[in-house]
């Protein structure tokens, strides 16, 4: 039994969820905390086990009232969280095809007034006004690329956002937004004032061949949004500066030398997460590899290279991959087989701890410490239709997952806010 003798606090979140359909879903997560909260000793049944001896002489085996009941703890005094995650609104149309992908703050993290994204087959980048729940900036890329495979949000305010988007080819377009009203207004006018204002605008956007053919992920810096990161299947990772047309990109990655057998390490990056700087970051591949990386001094090679398999696999595809908001030394690890795992950087990347409850492939992963018990939150959404919160301080694995909401679809991407405004 737990007695709660203290006050309460609850941290709101507000999450925006994008599926498969098409639909951008607002949730809210409430997150209630009962401070020092006093946890009774646990016990433990200490079964005697019998010795060889004893079962060769036939002796029967001891009653369990009999067993000596252990208390494995002297009762200790915590905090304990409970959330709830509640659905308030879905935006948009269900159409085929037009799944909802690459959600992220259009002006950083730290704003969370508008929210960009991708629609689908249709090449359409939106941005959508969180505070009046409206599609404020909508724009399509379907004849100038092909399948897209990130964005990346460039600008400090709304009436100068840029977009940076590269498609599966390596194709890469840096293009500035407009309103829907300023569109509108422009299609008013005559064509000889149109073509004009077109040009002016196609003079701002430029394009930039990252040369290659099989790109799987971009990431954009935190630190330094001009900066994004470019993984493939088959070609190095790479480094680029999007805020001016270049040719050469910043840094780029150099193989591992090659194996006993003198045959090259197969390429094929999944994911990729800074980790506290501009310069170091870790990659996760689709061959269970784990690999970080550090820029300074002109490096090029993985400065840790490991394999992260449990026992009896081969190999193991890496979907995602996400350093601790708390701890620096912690990286949180996803595959397509719904595991969570909490690996340590000063343990070569061993793993410490899993997050468990999800029952698919893992398609985002995102965290949050809160305001109210500096405790740190991971959230995933995937094919099994949930949106799941985890804490991951939780020092037992099936406690792990403190709620979760059924969306009816399969999720591309979630992301959440960091504050409570929303």
């Amino acid at each position: 039994m737990e007695k709660s003798e203290s006050k309460q606090a609850i941290d709101y979140r507000t999450i925006f969820a994008g599926d498969d359909t098409g639909l951008l879903k607002k949730l809210k997560m409430s997150l209630r905390i009962e401070k020092d909260v006093i946890v009774e000793p646990s016990k433990k049944r200490n079964r005697k086990k019998r010795t060889l001896d004893e079962m060769l002489a036939g002796e029967e085996e001891n009653n369990p009232k009999q067993d000596a009941i252990v208390f494995e703890d002297n009762g200790v005094i915590r905090d304990k969280a409970e959330a709830n995650l509640k659905q308030l609104d879905k935006f948009g149309k269900q159409e085929k095809d037009e799944g909802i992908q690459f959600l992220q703050w259009s002006l950083g993290q730290d704003n969370n007034d508008y929210v960009s994204y991708l629609r689908g087959k249709s090449n359409v980048v939106e941005v959508f006004d969180t505070q009046t729940d409206n599609v404020f900036i909508q724009k399509s890329f379907k004849e100038e690329l092909g399948i897209i495979k990130g964005i990346a949000s460039l600008g400090d305010n709304i009436f100068n956002l840029k977009h940076a988007i590269i498609d599966e080819k390596g194709k890469m377009i840096v293009s500035k937004m407009e309103k829907l009203q300023e569109q509108k207004e422009k299609s008013k006018k005559s064509s000889k004032k149109l073509d004009k204002q077109q040009g002016s605008n196609k003079s701002e956007d430029f394009t930039v061949d990252v040369k290659s053919e099989k790109v799987h992920f971009m990431v954009q810096s935190p630190f330094q949004r001009n900066q994004v990161a470019i993984g493939s299947k088959d070609a190095l990772l790479q480094i680029w500066d999007v805020s001016q047309q270049n040719n050469k990109p910043v840094w780029n990655a150099r193989n591992l030398p090659n194996d006993e057998l003198d045959l090259q390490i197969p390429i094929w990056d999944t994911d990729l997460s800074y980790l506290g700087s501009n310069h170091n970051f870790v990659v996760c591949t689709a061959y269970g590899d784990v690999r970080e990386y550090d820029t300074r001094e002109g490096r090029r090679r993985p400065v840790v290279n490991t394999r992260f398999l449990p026992k009896g696999q081969d190999d193991l595809y890496l979907s995602k991959i996400l350093q601790s908001k708390k701890y620096d030394n912690h990286v949180y690890v996803a595959n397509q087989e719904g595991h969570i795992c909490v690996l340590d950087r000063k343990m070569n990347y061993k793993m410490i701890k899993k997050l468990v409850g999800n029952k698919g492939s893992i398609r985002s992963l995102t965290s949050y410490v809160s305001t109210v018990d500096n405790c740190e939150y991971v959230l995933s959404a995937g094919c099994d239709r949930h949106v799941r919160v985890f804490n991951a301080q939780s020092e037992l694995q099936k406690t792990t997952e403190l709620t979760h909401a059924y969306l009816k679809q399969k999720l591309n991407c979630v992301l959440i806010s960091n504050n409570q405004k929303i």
